[in-house]
């Protein structure tokens, strides 16, 4: 039997400059979440709330049920790479370098690459969500629960290196830590709220950035969660 979920969604706004020309799209942007839970058993909140906020922050998600507001959402994650300095490639290049000698990767003495050696570097922007709070409080009879997720762009550094003669082959590496990414342009995010949350048309989501705090009216909607 299939279960109806109510799921909340909103715009997310990082202010920037508007007046940068259009971006070129980066290679190797995907949209995916990565979900940090660790700082949630420290929580003082019950374990059924703990699974809640838990299951909140899984299931958050870009909002893009069509092509058109696909390409937008990329479009955001492919301009929040347009802030790296070229001084900071060049700096991450040289890092991916080191980081393919442990794969075989042998470099000239003046630090080039060897003839028929190809090295490609890619970015891949990710939303990093981390569950932060949840509170339930009743004033004047009135019962109002909130839940706190804390939702950052990073982007991980790729490194590939391939020869001509097969002898060196190293796909997809991972080259030092995940570094934060500015988002200049909005995106729209979409989260399952838990069961009984709210009986609301609508619920209220804030937004805190650089000091500030911004209000959106977020829409609710119902999704289809299960197997028949």
């Amino acid at each position: 039997m299939k279960q109806r979920s109510r799921q909340a969604s909103g715009a997310t706004d990082e202010p920037g400059s508007t007046d940068e020309p259009e971006p070129e799209p980066a290679e190797g942007v995907v949209v995916h979440m990565e979900v940090n839970i660790d700082a949630v058993v420290d929580l003082d909140i019950t374990d059924e709330q703990k699974e809640s906020l838990i299951s909140a922050a899984e299931s958050v998600a870009m909002k893009s049920d069509t092509p058109e507001e696909q390409a937008v959402q990329e479009a955001a994650l492919n301009d929040a790479l347009s802030n790296i300095s070229e001084e900071e490639q060049q700096t991450e290049y040289r890092t991916a370098l080191e980081e393919l000698q442990a794969y075989g990767l042998e470099l000239t003495e003046d630090g080039a690459l060897p003839e028929g050696v190809e090295v490609e570097v890619k970015r891949e922007v990710f939303m990093q969500v981390e569950p932060k709070g949840y509170s339930e409080a009743t004033i004047d009879g009135v019962v109002t629960k909130s839940l706190s997720l804390e939702i950052a762009p990073f982007y991980n550094l790729l490194a590939s290196v391939k020869s001509a003669d097969g002898s060196v082959n190293a796909d997809g590496v991972k080259v030092g830590e995940s570094k934060p990414a500015t988002m200049n342009k909005p995106i729209q995010l979409s989260a399952e709220l838990p069961d009984g949350f709210t009986d609301a048309d609508f619920v209220f989501i804030y937004h805190s950035h650089n000091g500030n705090k911004y209000a959106y009216r977020g829409e609710i909607g119902f999704a289809l969660d299960g197997n028949s």
